[in-house]
């Protein structure tokens, strides 16, 4: 009975492992950029001076809630892509 539980275990470890790796593959590189993204907005609103209070703070046409809501996207596009050389045009 032990050995049983401990092929169990092993191959549900193994398929837990290779589901995160799929689920997290390609998403550091939108996190750091949010990172980026949240760092510039912030430097910017930090210095703004003058203005009505709570004015969004308005960088190369995006306001903060617009770009990540399109640095989301792109997360939820390249997951839907099956292989990243799809995207290759050479």
């Amino acid at each position: 009975m032990r050995s049983v539980a401990y092929e169990f275990r092993k191959r549900i470890q193994f398929r837990v492992g290779f589901f995160v790796r799929e689920v997290l593959s390609g998403t550091v590189e939108p996190l750091v950029m949010l990172f980026v993204y949240t760092a510039l907005y912030r430097s910017a609103a930090a210095g703004a001076v003058g203005g009505p209070e709570g004015e969004a703070v308005v960088l190369g046409g995006w306001t903060y809630p617009e770009i990540i809501q399109y640095v989301a996207g792109l997360v939820v596009v390249r997951k839907l892509i099956f292989h990243n050389r799809a995207l290759d045009l050479a």
